[in-house]
């Protein structure tokens, strides 16, 4: 005889829990799916807040870079509202030079600029030294006296400090009896 051979069967428990395991992991699929999604906005909002961040941080070195150009400017004379157009040509100038040797450019200004032929004829030059003023030649001195000069219409100015010694001050106020004595002598010492 033939042997028959019984199907294979699956307990109940068993097959509900591979059921409810697939409905978990589908539903789970599905939550991260979701979560896929939410980072792919986020990365793109990250990627234009980058964006955005870069070309602020541009902008702000570029006005940093304006400010430090006008400084210099400044510091060494210039106006930057009469002389743009002079700026302008010095800061050319400075542009040219190579960018890996090219200096600061307040320190081009002060020692740089001296030797290009353009930006050394633009750049304001300096103010003589105090000493050179200080330094005026003397007038020759005249032989024999001084000339008198008088200007019209003036008063001479009386003598600086009192005309009597401050004993005879002493002596005179005390020998002086009354108040009107007392304010001649006085007027008399402090010549108001």
């Amino acid at each position: 005889m033939s042997e028959e051979t019984a199907p294979q069967t699956v307990p109940l428990s068993r097959l509900n829990t591979e059921i409810s395991a697939r409905k978990e992991a589908a539903a789970r699929a599905k939550e991260l799916a979701a979560e896929i999604e939410l980072l792919k906005v986020q990365a793109g909002a990250a990627e234009e807040l980058t964006a955005a961040l870069a070309a602020e941080r541009a902008g702000r070195a570029e006005d940093a870079n304006r400010f430090g150009a006008r400084e210099s400017f400044v510091r060494i004379g210039l106006d930057p509202d009469e002389d743009a157009d002079v700026m302008e040509t010095i800061r050319g100038r400075y542009e040219k030079l190579p960018p890996k040797d090219r200096p600061p450019l307040y320190d081009w200004l002060s020692d740089g600029a001296k030797s290009d032929r353009i930006a050394s004829v633009l750049l304001p030059q300096p103010a003589p030294a105090p000493a050179a003023a200080a330094a005026e030649p003397e007038a020759p001195a005249a032989s024999g006296p001084r000339p008198i000069t008088t200007n019209a219409g003036t008063v001479a100015a009386p003598p600086a400090g009192p005309t009597m010694s401050r004993d005879d001050y002493q002596r005179k106020l005390a020998a002086a009896g009354s108040g009107a004595e007392v304010k001649a002598v006085m007027s008399e010492y402090f010549r108001d």
